[in-house]
């Protein structure tokens, strides 16, 4: 059988480690602050409505269902390997324990969790989406669950797990964006994007000043204050919103 060679694929990834729990939904470009939310934030950091309610829209946009913000590397030929290896485990558990009912949960969950974005051709990715739904009817017998898994064993690249190349480079794209949010509206309000560093302070707690306490406003809003990220976090990328700016004036033009 000849064999399919596949190019590198960039996917999107929420909820990883690095990532925060952020309130992610369909927000219907209407923004994701209340009318009350963005009368405090006019009112406390001296903004005009329609900066902050611009900014509600930017950030809504940001944790939209449909916003693409954590793009990671995958390599198809691991991914495909690794998703093969998980099918053909979870149905020789099934196998020799038929009558545990934990075994077919295992087997449901890997059908269910499995891509058919590397299959060789549309009647291979369909192959999966016929097994996915009767992994997720609990009427459907066990022995026709096992002979659909087993089917898609036959046409290599049916089945596929998706995971990042490499998890040490994920990093939080959304609350980058957040943050970028924030330091553009700073900018509308006629603002500087500066911050303090106070050295006698503990290491927690040694970035401050007003563009912070605006971030943390803004953050507050959508996060729980356990799920906050370190003011280190946040000055890395203030940082890397500066530097950006700096190399590509364009994105300020009209501001």
């Amino acid at each position: 059988m000849k064999s399919t060679v596949h190019e590198m694929a960039w996917i999107h990834f929420d909820g990883h480690a690095r990532s925060k729990l952020w309130p992610i939904a369909d927000y219907k470009e209407r923004g994701i602050f209340t009318g009350k939310q963005v009368e405090d934030l006019a009112s406390r950091f001296d903004l005009s409505v329609e900066t902050a309610s611009k900014l509600s829209l930017w950030i809504g946009n940001t944790l939209d269902v449909e916003s693409l913000m954590n793009l990671a590397e995958v390599v198809p030929e691991k991914a495909i390997v690794e998703g093969t290896h998980d099918l053909r485990r979870a149905l020789r558990h099934v196998a020799a324990q038929p009558e545990t009912s934990n075994n077919r949960k295992k087997l449901e969950k890997v059908l269910l969790e499995s891509s058919s974005c590397f299959a060789g051709s549309e009647k291979d990715a369909a192959r999966l989406n016929h097994a996915q739904k009767l992994a997720r009817d609990p009427e459907t017998a066990l022995e026709q669950l096992i002979a659909a898994a087993r089917d898609l064993l036959d046409r290599p690249g049916s089945v596929a797990r998706l995971s990042p190349s490499d998890k040490r480079r994920l990093y939080d794209g959304r609350r980058d964006h957040v943050v970028r949010s924030c330091c553009y509206a700073w900018l509308d309000a006629g603002r500087e994007l500066t911050y303090t560093t106070r050295p006698d302070y503990p290491a927690e707690a040694q970035r401050g000043g007003p563009l912070f306490e605006f971030i943390h406003a803004v953050m507050g809003f959508v996060l729980t204050k356990d799920q906050l990220p370190s003011d280190e976090t946040i000055r890395k990328d203030i940082d890397r919103f500066r530097d950006l700016i700096d190399r590509r004036p364009e994105l300020l033009d009209g501001r």
